[in-house]
């Protein structure tokens, strides 16, 4: 069983018949009532000759008011909206006629449906949006396949968004063959987040770390580096690393020179 995730509790439960069953609250009643007293939106309220101005969340009660639904006595129901507060849940402030209580956390656990659906909406408008920016690239590079040129300069040449820029970069030092459609989507489709992490940084600056990428992979041993290993050494100095890489094989070298002369000499022995 998972406490994950939550259930909606309508508020007319309040007129059921179980609810409105003779009875002691519990405390869990009592907590969940207050829920359900709570204002899902603000409001004003007039009491007395008085506006009152209500906000997501809080509601207007009285002590009395209170412990005659809950059918608590008044030192139980103060015991335990104390709790309440001392637990990080609940505010109030008393007037001299009622009791204004609001509920912590209200707009991080209470959504109301319009509220969700907006942001799924926005959420799957932006998606599309990246996806329609990736379809256009693609047929815009599909259009002009007949230029005279090769395929990674004609992506070059159409990108004129910086992360697709970034991409035709990338595939141009790659040497990736965008001819097949279903290729160019592909590759697209699975830099196109590199790219966009890599977009604050000017596309020089990019580019000189692809092509310090390009001549040092094979020393390295990392021949598939690609735009998250462009990442990594954005923020390095390639000149430092380059001198560290250069030491490191002059090291490697003549520790091979000097364990290859000692074994001719029968010196290996020292080894066993």
């Amino acid at each position: 069983m998972t406490n994950e995730g939550y259930i909606k509790l309508y508020r007319k439960i309040k007129s059921s018949t179980l609810w409105r069953a003779e009875r002691k609250f519990s405390k869990l009643e009592g907590w969940i009532d207050l829920l359900l007293l709570a204002q899902h939106k603000e409001t004003k309220v007039m009491i007395d000759s008085r506006t009152v101005q209500l906000k997501r969340g809080q509601l207007l009660t009285s002590q009395l008011g209170l412990s005659e639904r809950w059918r608590w006595s008044i030192g139980k129901l103060n015991k335990f909206l104390k709790y309440l507060k001392d637990e990080n849940r609940i505010e109030f402030k008393g007037e001299n006629k009622f009791t204004i209580i609001s509920i912590l956390n209200w707009d991080k656990y209470q959504v109301s449906d319009e509220e969700s659906e907006s942001k799924k909406e926005v959420n799957n408008e932006s998606e599309m949006k990246t996806e329609r920016k990736q379809n256009d690239y693609i047929q815009e590079c599909n259009k002009n396949e007949t230029r005279n040129t090769s395929s990674n300069e004609l992506v070059r040449e159409q990108s004129q968004n910086k992360f697709f820029k970034i991409i035709s970069i990338f595939s141009y030092k790659k040497k990736v063959n965008l001819r097949d459609p279903a290729i160019k989507q592909s590759f697209v489709k699975r830099n196109i987040r590199s790219a966009k992490l890599l977009a604050p940084y000017e596309l020089a600056r990019i580019e000189e770390v692809m092509s310090y990428l390009e001549e040092n992979s094979a020393p390295r041993g990392d021949k598939k580096w690609g735009l998250e290993t462009v990442l990594k050494f954005i923020d390095e100095d390639l000149d430092k690393l380059g001198k560290e890489s250069q030491h490191q094989n002059e090291w490697k070298c003549d520790w091979g020179h000097w364990h290859k002369k000692n074994e001719q000499c029968g010196h290996n022995n020292l080894f066993n």
